[in-house]
């Protein structure tokens, strides 16, 4: 085993006792095996929508393997940090982690069975969320119902034809201009009677909800009045006026607002609010909501948490407006990629994760981008400044994962089901 670290980044590298390798960097039940192609494996919560490349990172990342040798013994490994990571397979055979900040932990699990080394890793990170029974049925979603009666036609087509299922999901269609615990009272009149009228028949029915949230609603203003926090700037100086000033509520604040669906600028709920009031709000609008309709589960989409655009001078959404309710018109977010704040944006070995491969050009031209591409910048600050973007990305879908489904039970009374992007 060889250690390697300098200021910007940690490197380990050690040999490995077989060619037959598994590994799991996805929070989902897939493992894959990989070839020893001498490449990098990025680790990096990133939205890679309508992207491909053979090698970006998804939507969920977890640095564990499992091997399995020859004798049909097996082990795994977990390293336990969250920090943009390169996992690079060689010969002899052979794995390189680097990581560019954080700690450097990690655990080992003898097996020496496949089964004994996932118990093992269980007791490190727990065990998995026992979600409701009929959540582990078929389930319906796309988005694109435009209106309540389309989401009936599907539901009834599919009755008729005898396919079994137990949920219909709403994407966003539902809600009033793209906003977060709301709903369209005109194109999805009736849907409050519907959702009960789906429970009468036994099916259920998930929401998608987005973390998101407008400075210029309802569920703003709760959140300020409980105390409940956002991802924000680390000081004043880098806090755009000519955004912060459009939304009287955010005026005098650090919050860091970026792009997604809504018609105005959004912000992102700070789940890593050790006061738990951000959690204690968040609960409050799932309670809320779930009287003015009955929703069993949720869908909690661009956790990653998601910006349209961010760094870009021409964003895409602008030549978009069939996207949005009202076209968009608003500036992408904006990171200090350069001078005195620009370390955690720019730093000296930012991985393989800020290079992607355009869908419209060979796998050969990769497109240069940074950690803060499509998502926040990497100074934002959470839990009261304590935390930083860099250091808590890729746990940001967790924290928000575990509010939800708190939130969810007791909304419902009941388990329920969170389905995490």
């Amino acid at each position: 085993m060889a250690y390697e670290e300098s200021n910007s980044v940690s490197t380990l590298t050690y040999p490995t006792p077989s060619l037959t390798k598994f590994r799991r960097i996805k929070l989902a039940n897939l493992i894959f095996r990989l070839s020893y192609d001498l490449g990098p494996g990025p680790t990096f919560l990133e939205t890679t929508a309508n992207q491909e490349s053979k090698n970006v990172p998804n939507l969920g990342v977890h640095p564990f393997y499992l091997c399995i040798e020859k004798d049909g013994k097996a082990h795994g490994v977990f390293f336990f940090n969250s920090n943009a990571q390169e996992v690079t397979l060689g010969p002899a055979p052979h794995l390189v982690y680097r990581t560019i900040g954080g700690q450097l932990e990690f655990f080992y699990f003898p097996g020496p069975t496949p089964e004994d080394v996932i118990r093992q890793y269980q007791e490190v990170i727990g065990k998995p969320m026992l979600p409701a029974y009929w959540a582990l049925g078929y389930q319906l979603s796309q988005w694109g119902y435009k209106k309540l009666d389309t989401m009936k036609e599907v539901v009834q087509r599919t009755q008729d034809a005898g396919v079994p299922f137990d949920v219909i999901t709403a994407d966003i269609d539902y809600m009033y201009h793209n906003e977060d615990f709301s709903y369209d009272f005109t194109k999805w009149k009736g849907f409050p009677e519907y959702a009960q009228k789906l429970k009468n028949q036994g099916l259920h029915l998930n929401l998608i909800m987005d973390p998101g949230i407008e400075p210029t609603k309802k569920s703003w203003l709760q959140a300020k009045q409980i105390g409940a926090s956002f991802i924000e700037w680390p000081n004043y100086y880098l806090v755009p006026k000519e955004i912060q000033n459009k939304y009287p509520m955010a005026n005098e604040t650090k919050v860091m607002f970026g792009v997604a669906w809504p018609d105005s600028h959004i912000a992102w709920p700070d789940f890593f609010d050790s006061s738990r009031k951000t959690e204690t709000w968040w609960t409050e609008q799932f309670i809320k909501f779930q009287k003015m309709i009955p929703y069993d589960g949720v869908w909690i989409d661009l956790n990653e948490p998601s910006s349209f655009s961010t760094n870009e001078d021409d964003p895409w959404y602008i030549h978009k407006p069939e996207y949005f309710p009202i076209p968009h018109k608003l500036s992408p977010l904006i990171c200090p990629l350069e001078g005195k704040f620009s370390n955690l944006e720019s730093p000296p070995y930012p991985t393989v994760n800020v290079i992607w491969w355009d869908k419209d050009k060979p796998y050969e031209t990769p497109v240069k981008n940074f950690l803060s591409t499509k998502t926040v910048c990497m100074v934002g600050v959470v839990n009261n400044g304590q935390y930083s973007m860099y250091d808590t990305h890729s746990l940001y879908g967790l924290v928000q994962s575990i509010a939800s489904y708190e939130a969810l039970k007791k909304a419902t009374g009941k388990r329920g089901v969170v389905v995490s992007r």
